[in-house]
């Protein structure tokens, strides 16, 4: 049976209270970075990638349970590749701490969607094969998630990734 060439399914599971999360903008931009992180030697076909925003202690148990490290981080993307027999496409995950995006987000113009964007669009290069080993490797990858994400804020607004507290108040009304 031929490949199908299809949008991978996007689950995103919001896992913690420290940032409200718009889960539709969070697919729309997954989808974005994916298209855009496919490097020489990986070129994999998606079926279904899981995002799960989480805080700090989550991220440190998700860094222990994969690495046997327990520490904070800002995103950790792990992929599975097809089991023969059980359909095409790769499978992945990726875990983002919204937690420290806000916390980070550097004052002025950089909010904590844009940081959160980051992190995302960090974890889609890390799928599509890109490595950060060296401080080369580490420049190439921000400067290119850095024009994913002014690339994509012109099709729809980043700061729609995160919900205001206004917003988030509202909706419990």
């Amino acid at each position: 049976m031929p490949l199908r060439h299809s949008l991978p399914r996007i689950r995103v599971l919001s896992r913690q209270q420290a940032v409200g999360i718009d889960c539709a903008a969070v697919r729309l931009f997954t989808l974005f970075c994916l298209a855009r992180a496919r490097h020489a030697g990986q070129p994999r076909t998606w079926a279904e990638v899981a995002v799960t925003v989480t805080d700090a202690r989550g991220m440190a148990c998700v860094k222990k349970r994969c690495f046997g490290r327990e520490e904070d981080t800002d995103v950790v993307a792990l992929a599975y590749a097809p089991v023969p027999g059980e359909g095409p496409g790769w499978m992945a995950e990726i875990f983002v701490n919204a937690e420290r995006a806000r916390c980070s987000a550097p004052c002025g113009r950089w909010s904590t969607a844009r940081e959160f964007a980051l992190y995302l669009a960090h974890g889609c290069d890390h799928l599509g094969g890109a490595c950060d080993r060296t401080r080369s490797e580490q420049t190439r990858m921000r400067r290119r998630e850095l024009r994913w994400i002014r690339e994509a804020d012109r099709l729809h607004p980043i700061e729609q990734l995160v919900r205001s507290r206004e917003t988030r108040r509202k909706g419990r009304a």
